[in-house]
């Protein structure tokens, strides 16, 4: 990072002020602690930020030396550069995804995408309070954003991400097919709080174990024949053949997007384990 190191209180400090005459319109010359200890993360998020996009060498515009450490004032104005990029470029693809989205009358799938992730642009304010998150996120992805180190923009543009990623499977099958597999799972399924591609996905992958080229809703035929099958396979084995067939869905339906390869692979484990818990062939509902 070009010898960009943590910077001192006394480097930091006057972004801090600079930052709180903002807030405070120059109006006040004192604010409170948890002000002050707020903006300071704000500051502390950019330079963050700043370290993760600082130019390097070659570019025309630095003329740093590599044991040249970038100030903090400098950092700090790169980072905040950089987080206002990225709620753009979340932005363009929120537009781009919102467009064609379906809920399949899940309610809270609905809400978080058509009134949450809009308030999120709304209310989010980079300059003094970029490290808030603003909404809950509801809705579970499969790789799950709550809970996890990052927050602001870096966690909602991952979740946004993911959404947009979980549309393009969704959406490559028959929205009344995607809406009789959560039924099924679920009859009262929009008003659950789960995630809808999993169910999709398991139910996919179930058909290709006994079989099938097509997914369609399992009859109690089918379920019998799934466990029989699964009496035959372990764990590893069981592990194995939902990677290739998830590898080989994507390289044959969406053109060989790895990205999309490991997300739908988050859940693989947990299937196995599922399925392999399955005591009676009627308790398949239970996990998909």
């Amino acid at each position: 990072m070009n010898g960009i190191s943590d910077y001192s209180m006394e480097e930091l400090l006057p972004i801090v002020r600079e930052l709180a005459e903002k807030y405070t319109s120059k109006e006040s010359s004192s604010i409170t602690n948890d002000c002050a200890r707020t903006l300071m993360k704000a500051v502390l998020y950019c330079i963050k930020h700043g370290k993760e996009n600082f130019p390097k060498k070659t570019d025309e515009k630095v003329q740093l030396d590599s044991k040249e450490k970038c100030s903090a004032k400098t950092a700090y104005q790169i980072g905040y550069r950089a987080v206002c990029e990225k709620v753009e470029k979340a932005r363009c693809e929120y537009n781009q995804m919102i467009q064609e989205f379906q809920s399949y009358g899940n309610v809270n799938y609905d809400e978080v995408v058509k009134v949450a992730l809009p308030g999120f642009f709304y209310r989010y304010n980079p300059k003094f309070l970029p490290q808030d998150s603003v909404i809950t996120m509801d809705y579970p992805t499969l790789i799950p954003v709550v809970g996890t180190e990052q927050s602001g923009i870096d966690v909602i543009e991952k979740y946004i991400h993911y959404i947009y990623l979980e549309q393009k499977v969704l959406q490559s099958l028959d929205s009344e097919l995607v809406v009789e597999l959560l039924m099924h799972y679920r009859e009262d399924y929009r008003n659950h709080f789960f995630n809808l591609l999993f169910i999709i996905e398991r139910n996919i992958l179930a058909a290709l174990l006994i079989g099938k080229s097509r997914v369609m809703i399992r009859q109690p035929e089918d379920d019998m024949k799934l466990f029989e099958q699964l009496k035959k396979m372990t764990k590893d084995q069981l592990q194995i053949f939902f990677e290739k067939c998830i590898k080989e869905w994507v390289i044959n339906r969406f053109d060989c997007n790895e990205e999309l390869e490991q997300y739908l692979l988050e859940d693989c484990s947990d299937f196995v384990c599922a399925l392999k818990n399955i005591q009676r062939p009627e308790l398949f509902r239970n996990v998909f």
